[in-house]
This record gives structure tokens, sequence and C-alpha cells, in this order.
């Protein structure tokens, strides 16, 4: 499980270099993602897909306020007894919301004159 931690934090590294060397001149980002959500509270699992979006204002060259939020459709998930024989669907009553907002602070962003 470290190693995996590890190897997540060191590609994450990797991906945000990029945007710690060049100057950002904008003032704001927005964009529009899918979701995938799998939800296994016990014997059964539910897959839930979704839409979001994200926003993002530059409040100096250092601190940006960002907001996301994602809400995903209804989902069917399948009950199968012990004999295999008897399936049932069952639409969950379930539709996730989940939302992010917060500063984040850029460090390492230097102009050059």
């Amino acid at each position: 499980m470290k190693r995996i931690a590890v190897m997540v934090g060191l590609l994450g590294l990797c991906l945000a270099l990029p945007s710690f060397m060049t100057a950002q001149e904008d003032h704001g980002e927005v964009g529009v993602f899918a979701d995938y959500l799998r939800f296994a509270p016990a014997n059964s699992v539910t897959n839930f897909v979704g839409v979001g979006g994200r926003v993002g204002i530059n409040a100096s060259p250092h601190v940006a306020i960002e907001a996301e939020i994602n809400y995903d459709f209804k989902s069917n998930f399948t009950n199968t007894t012990s004999n295999g024989i008897n399936t049932s669907f069952v639409t969950t009553g379930v539709r996730p919301l989940t939302g992010l907002f917060g500063p984040k602070i850029q460090l390492g962003h230097f102009e050059s004159s």
C-alpha cells in the first residue's frame, strides 16, 4: 500500500512540475469532467456515473480560490441469491452530490524580468 501511495505521489509531482515552471497570466479556469464512483458498503457493489464542473479564480499570483461539484445519476444494482437462479435489479434511491471548495496556494511562482 505504501508503494502505491509513493508512486501516486511521484506521478502527481511529475504532472504538476510544468505548472511550477511557467508563469500564469490567466485570471481563472473553467472545466467540465465525467465522474465515476464505485460504492461497496457491504455485499453489494454500486457503480455511479455522473458529470461535474470546476471553476478556479486567481486571487493573486500565489493564491487561487477553487470550487468543484459533481452529480452522479441514479444507478441499478443486481442482487443474486446463493443458488444463482434468482436475480433482481434494484434502482438506488441514492444520487451522490459531491463538492469541494477552498484556496489553492501556489509556491515557487517567480516572474522573470
